[in-house]
């Protein structure tokens, strides 16, 4: 008689408290991925709330995923900036390999959206010059990010960038294998299997913040099923609606967010300077009132 394969399980199945392991008591669960499973947990070392990425059972003894999880922990372990979020500790060890980040409460940029609607000018130039001050950091410690979007940008004092798990280290262009990202947030070189470099971050910055002054993606959906690569990545060729056609702002920020989205990264898809500029003791970004304006001191 032949044998029935056993069901692949894809998930742990932890509900609140259930344990990690004995130092990780489950409150709640996040979200994930189709590599990790995310909770909200209580940590018995930290004493503290954490939010923890566990590996899916399925994928634990795959080399490829736990490559990944050590190129990760790698990375994550060797930046500290006051706008990216903390890897505090992990583990490899099987059956439940897991990394333990400092639980941010604060709203990502997806769900502000969702739940409130767009964001301010104030708050998205708040916001614009926080990310590009991470990321500054992440390339001038040679480390690209590769999946900027609303869901890995939080608000909140101070913002945060999450999520490394397709960050690339690089010491120049860095050649992808396979497409890797998010597809309304990839510039064209990412999703063509392309030279990446820090201008590709950059162009998922300028998504992110288009969409949260405009509630409006920069680019459609494309087509999943469609032959023609135009058609399931329109940021090929279109070019988003200008800002100022959807909602009234200075025209600086929508320079800085359409440069941000310039297909062409050689020419200079940029804002470096403004990631520099916000390493300046001071730095006044002009609002929509020109009587006014949003001045950020260290």
């Amino acid at each position: 008689m032949a044998q029935v394969a056993a069901p692949i399980r894809e998930s742990w199945d932890l509900g609140a408290g259930h344990e990690i392991d004995r130092s990780l008591v489950v409150i709640g669960s996040i979200g994930g991925g189709s590599r990790y499973e995310v909770f909200r947990a209580w940590d018995r070392e930290l004493f503290c709330q954490v939010a923890v990425k566990v590996m899916r059972p399925h994928r634990v003894h795959e080399d490829r995923v736990m490559d990944g999880f050590e190129r990760e922990v790698g990375i994550a372990s060797r930046l500290q900036h006051p706008n990216l979020v903390r890897l505090l500790r992990w583990t490899a060890a099987p059956p439940r390999p897991y990394m333990v980040l400092e639980f941010v409460t604060a709203q990502t940029v997806a769900a502000h959206l969702e739940s409130i609607g767009e964001v301010s000018i104030p708050e998205a130039c708040l916001l614009g010059i926080r990310m590009l001050s991470a990321l500054h950091y992440m390339h001038s410690n040679h480390v690209l990010h590769l999946d900027v979007k609303p869901d890995n940008v939080t608000m909140g004092d101070p913002p945060r960038l999450l999520d490394f798990s397709l960050a690339q280290p690089f010491s120049g262009p860095v050649k992808l294998r396979h497409t890797m990202g998010t597809a309304a947030y990839m510039p064209p070189e990412q999703f063509m299997h392309g030279e990446v470099t820090p201008q590709s971050d950059l162009f998922g910055l300028g998504a992110t913040l288009y969409e949260a002054l405009s509630g409006m993606r920069p680019f459609p959906d494309g087509e999943e099923d469609a032959i023609d690569k135009a058609q399931i990545y329109p940021q090929l060729v279109e070019d988003p609606q200008p800002l100022h056609e959807i909602i009234d702002l200075p025209q600086l920020l929508e320079r800085v967010v359409m440069t941000c989205l310039a297909r062409d990264p050689a020419r200079d898809r940029g804002a470096l300077r403004v990631a520099e500029r916000a390493q300046d003791p001071q730095v006044t970004i002009p609002t929509r009132d020109v009587r006014e304006s949003v001045t950020l001191s260290p």
